[in-house]
């Protein structure tokens, strides 16, 4: 590590009340896009400026915007970026709902898991962008070994998801009225970077490691709140500006007095900072953006 940069030990831990926020999506076709999240996942459109959509549950901050004006064409099939985001379900049943929806709309999924910490359903959005819809596990059943978290993978009984909607009767929109954003997992160049960036810079804690080509990280003792990995390709290049996808997630701090914590620690480890309309915003090693921004009063 470079000599300029603080040691874990310095660094000081990101409030554990920051959670993810808002994802910026870049979108070739907005109405497409649009019509994909509210009628496949459930959300709502929410008030947004010219020429983009904002969405989300009914209830709650919002969860995605859509820029319009990506070129297809710009995507490279392997890159730095997005490699999923995750929308987190109150329970197993609200995600069993979430599968009745995808059932009936025959919409494709490309996978699902148990990863003993929460269950997981994972599809693509019509312009390749990863999504994870899960439910967490009670904590306290959480895997171990010794203190150490250990997530796991292994296959999901989608049948048995799905019961448990039926049983409670829940299989209408009311599976997303509390539904927000979980974590986000990304595509980086090299991890060891990507790791003092996300530990070192904003304070993550880092909680678990995965065959030298995963890290997990959160803010407090969850599973984790952002997911780094180069299995688009050690080395991968950034996306061009142009391309479909990323254009940066957002960290919820609880105060201005976390947020300026925060913000003391990048600038004393050197990671890059600047303010754009009034939100600090900084970027990883392989260019993934970060805004940072103080939490609003939740709605009661």
């Amino acid at each position: 590590m470079d000599e300029t940069r603080i040691t874990q030990t310095e660094t000081r831990p990101i409030d554990g009340a920051t959670y993810p926020g808002l994802v910026t999506l870049g979108v070739a076709s907005l109405q497409r896009t649009v019509e994909f999240y509210l009628q496949v996942i459930g959300l709502t459109d929410r008030p947004a400026g010219p020429d983009e959509a904002m969405l989300g549950p009914l209830h709650g901050e919002a969860l995605v915007r859509l820029e319009p004006g990506a070129q297809p064409r710009a995507r490279l099939t392997q890159s730095t970026g997005l490699y999923h985001m995750a929308l987190l379900y109150p329970s197993r049943a609200a995600l069993g709902a979430a599968l009745l929806r995808l059932a009936s709309s025959t919409y494709p999924i490309q996978g699902a898991s148990d990863h003993g910490v929460s269950d997981a359903i994972y599809l693509a959005d019509p312009e390749g962008n990863g999504i994870e819809l899960y439910a967490d596990r009670p904590k306290a059943s959480w895997p171990r070994r010794g203190e150490t978290l250990e997530m796991t993978l292994k296959p999901l009984d989608l049948e048995a998801l799905m019961d448990e909607a039926r049983a409670v009767g829940m299989e209408g929109r009311e599976s997303v009225s509390e539904l927000r954003m979980g974590h986000v997992h990304l595509h980086v160049a090299h991890l060891e970077p990507a790791v003092e960036f996300y530990r070192d810079g904003l304070g993550l804690n880092l909680i678990q490691r995965y065959a030298g080509q995963a890290a997990f990280l959160a803010a407090g003792d969850y599973h984790h709140h952002v997911g780094i990995n180069t299995w688009a390709g050690v080395g991968a290049p950034q996306p061009p500006a142009a391309s479909p996808g990323l254009r940066h997630f957002t960290l919820v701090l609880p105060s201005h007095g976390s947020l300026d914590s925060t913000l003391t620690q990048l600038r004393a480890t050197g990671f890059p900072l600047r303010e754009l309309d009034g939100v600090h915003q900084t970027q990883d090693p392989s260019g993934n953006r970060v805004n940072l921004v103080v939490s609003l009063p939740r709605d009661s």
